[in-house]
């Protein structure tokens, strides 16, 4: 999209659209490398790079939880277990 400004500078912005999916119940010791790996091996997609890894967070019981985001079509192509 390319939007022009007041003072008639033009600037280019991309717009994607974004699915998050949340991944729970991780061992405590999972990377964000870790997860990038496993969804690269759940599907026939171009890979996944550590930073589509919004956040790694402690949940309960010693578990962590990951929120990813990926385009709409690889994020339902992962399987929902």
């Amino acid at each position: 999209m390319v939007t022009r400004r007041q003072d008639l500078q033009t600037g280019i912005r991309v717009v994607s659209e974004e699915l998050c999916v949340e991944v729970r119940d991780l061992d405590s010791l999972v990377e964000k490398e870790d997860i990038a790996a496993s969804i690269d091996a759940s599907r026939n997609a171009p890979s996944v790079d550590t930073s589509a890894i919004k956040t790694l967070r402690p949940s309960f019981a010693g578990t962590q939880l990951a929120v990813v985001g990926l385009p709409p079509v690889q994020a339902r192509a992962l399987p929902a277990q």
